[in-house]
This record gives structure tokens, sequence and C-alpha cells, in this order.
């Protein structure tokens, strides 16, 4: 009895580590780590109270031999093997593999392995929606009282084409990672904004209906402070996300429009049309080509199994002069860099299982309330990525966090077939208690 009690309570501990991880990931760095060591540990204790109880504590999603499970601890095998070319920095490597590759990992595995009920998404999408509007006032606040008044962070110069242009940043440390949680935010808040429930009361219906507005509210307020953060990387992240969603889901109209709109934004100033314009300048770059060279010179150096893992700032000085210590701003070269092609190869292996089971359980469950929701999460995911290779978002802490997060709720919702059709099964439940009264 006590054994049961405390998986009951374990289990809640899980749930609402998630909800705080998913509220505070645009907040606070501390809290992200906090939340993130939560839900691991959390679940780490539930499920050796489980195998001990001899009780299953994990959903068929988290097999262990799950291809994309296999091709992620491959990565992180191969990342372990880089270790033999970092002996002069062996510390510094250890902290990434273990604190931040491992822990991300360990964070996508939990949320796959925990997310089994369609509740549990409909509360996630609540938390968003509630610190998406947080992050709106805050990123309103920086830009027109130049008052951020989360971290008390300062608008970020930019300094395109001989000219200074504040961007917001809201509570992250730069703009270009504000860019990144707005991309992946938005796509899922808009997917959740379309999800009506095909049968349902009166009351319900209204209910769903406000909760819509609401949505699409901020979705629109997020799309401008995607504007205002003067982000090209996050900009094209955008384009390529709302163009899958009008793919993906029937009603292509509000992507369509919502497109239109932020190309109705960046036309609007020219102060943001010219930031846009600098990509086909000279300089358009930000030098991101001199540390792309030097990138590739790193790689030639030991091209299979890379320089060790968590090295590329601390040897770039060495292929690079005159620039300090420097992020890749393309996290795949950036990877190939540290951890060979192989560990490279390993973890696009396993981004395409995830995105390949995710695109096939939408196409099992079109027409539920969940594909949009779905849609939303792998949309918002090709939207990191497409950015990914533009900047360090898989190296920055609150953006990889946001990322390994969607990557274990698709996995959730896109384990296998019983997925979808207990959220069909729960979707009639409920269809059936509205009609009863």
């Amino acid at each position: 009895m006590i054994r049961e009690k405390c998986i009951t309570v374990l289990d809640k501990a899980l749930e609402y580590s998630f909800y705080g991880l998913a509220f505070f990931i645009p907040v606070s760095i501390a809290f992200t780590e906090i939340f993130t060591t939560l839900a691991i540990t959390a679940f780490v204790l539930k499920s050796l109270l489980c195998l001990k109880h001899q009780r299953k504590a994990a959903s068929p999603a988290s097999s262990f031999f799950a291809l994309p499970n296999i091709f992620i601890l491959l990565f992180f095998c191969f990342c372990a093997l880089s270790l033999v070319h970092c002996a002069s920095v062996l510390p510094k490597s250890l902290n990434a593999l273990f604190g931040k590759w491992g822990k991300f990992i360990m964070l996508y595995w939990v949320a796959s392995a925990s997310f089994a009920e369609e509740g549990r998404f409909r509360k996630m999408g609540l938390v968003f929606l509630a610190s998406a509007a947080l992050a709106v006032v805050d990123a309103f606040s920086q830009r027109f009282f130049s008052l951020e008044f989360l971290l008390h962070r300062p608008l970020v110069d930019v300094n395109f084409a001989g000219r200074t242009e504040w961007a917001v940043t809201g509570a992250f440390k730069h703009s270009n990672d504000f860019a990144t949680y707005l991309i992946c935010s938005i796509p899922l808040l808009a997917g959740i904004a379309v999800t009506h429930p095909q049968s349902v009361g009166i009351q319900e219906s209204r209910r769903s209906g406000i909760s819509s507005v609401s949505f699409l509210s901020v979705v629109l307020l997020l799309t401008f402070c995607l504007i205002l953060t003067f982000s090209r990387g996050g900009w094209l992240g955008f384009i390529v996300a709302c163009g899958m969603m009008c793919f993906l889901l029937p009603k292509k109209k509000f992507f369509f429009f919502l497109g239109l709109i932020f190309f109705a934004l960046l036309f609007s100033s020219p102060e943001i049309l010219k930031r846009a314009a600098t990509v086909f300048g000279a300089g358009g770059d930000s030098g991101r080509y001199q540390l792309w060279d030097g990138a590739w010179a790193m790689i030639a150096q030991h091209p299979w199994i890379g320089n060790g893992v968590g090295t590329f700032m601390a040897f770039f000085q060495d292929y690079v002069q005159g620039r300090g210590a420097m992020y890749a701003h393309n996290c795949y070269l950036q990877m190939w860099a540290e951890v060979g092609v192989f560990g490279l190869l390993c973890f696009l292996l396993f981004l395409g299982t995830v995105f390949r089971s995710g695109f096939l359980a939408l196409r099992r469950c079109a027409g539920l309330e969940m594909a949009p929701i779905l849609a939303g999460l792998l949309c918002g995911a090709l939207a990191f990525l497409v950015q990914s290779a533009l900047d360090t978002n898989l190296y920055a802490l609150q953006p990889s966090a946001l990322f390994w997060l969607f990557l274990g709720m698709i996995r959730a919702m896109s384990g296998d077939e019983s997925k979808e059709r207990s959220f069909a099964k729960d979707r009639l439940r409920m269809t059936q208690k509205n009609s009863s009264f």
C-alpha cells in the first residue's frame, strides 16, 4: 500500500515537473535545469518502484528496442568514444557528455514514456499558452518600455549594415534564442487553436471557442515578437514550419493567413526589411563563413570520431585566429567536429526515425482532435532544426530543453497505433457523456 502511494506521488511529481519545465523554459535557465532534473529523478524512482512491484513503468513508445532509442544510444556511445582525443580538456568533455547530452537524452526518453494520456497533452497546451502569454508581455515591455521585468535583460544590438538596431530577447540571453522558442511555440499553439472536438455539448463548444480565441491571439502576438527578434534564421525556420503546417493540416487558410501576416509585418518596416535583405549583401553572414571554415578545419583533423564532445570552443582558436572562443553557428558542423561523422549520422538517423513515426501517426490519426497538436509539435521541431543550421540551438540550454521535450512528446503520441485508438476512445467517452446531459 505504501509503495502504491509512493508510485502515485512520484507520478504526480513527474507530471507537474513537466508542466513546470514547459512554463519556465522562456523564463529562467535555473528553473529549466531544476525541473528537468526533477522530472528525470521522479521517473527513475518511479521506475524502480514499478520494477520491484512488477508493474509496467513505461509506455510502448519508449520500448528500449525502438529504432529512435537505438540510434540515440549509438549517438551517445560515439560521443563517449570521442573522449580519446580530448585528454587536455577531459573534465569539460565529461560534463558535456553527461551533464548535457546524457541529461537531454534522458529528458526525451522520460517524456516519451510519461505522456500516456490525452489529458496531459491538453494540460500541457494550457501551460504553454500561459508561458507564451507571459513571454509576449515581457517582450513587448522590453521593446516599448525598455523594461524586461523577468530577468532585467537589455535589448540586443544586432548591428547590421553599419547601423544600430535593437532586437528583443525576452528573458533569453540573445534574440536568436528567443526566436527559437517562438518558432517552436507558434506551430504548437496554432495547432491547438484549430483543434475542435467533433461532437461536444453546447457549453463545451463555447469554452472551446473562447479557448481558440485565446490561442489565436497569443499566436499572432508571438508572430509579431518573432519579427522584433531580427533573427533571420528564426524567420527562415518559421516560414518552413508554416508551409509544412499548410501541407499537413486541412485548415490551410489559417496557416496561409498567418504566413501573410508574417510577410506583411516583415515588409511594413524599412529597418526590418533591410535586416532581411542583408542576407544577400557583403557581410550578410555575420561572420559565419569564417566560423564554418574553422569547423571544416577541425573536422579534417579527426573526421571519423571527432575531436571530443564539448571541445569545439576550447580548440576553436587553434583553427581561426582573432575570433576567441566561438560556437560554430551550425549545430551539424559543430557536432561533426566534436563527435565525428558516425556520431552525426546516428543523430540524424535518430531524428529521421522520430519524424517518420510522427508523420505516420499523423496519417493514422487524421481527423482526430490530437492530429493538429502532433502536427504542431512536428513543425515546431522542424523549425528548430532549420534554424540549427545557422545558429547554436542544440548548444543552448533553454532551446535544447524545449526541443528534446517536443521530441519526447512526438514519440509519446506516435509510438504505436494503440495510442491513437486510446485517444479516439477518450474522445468517444467524452462525446457520450456530453450527449447524456
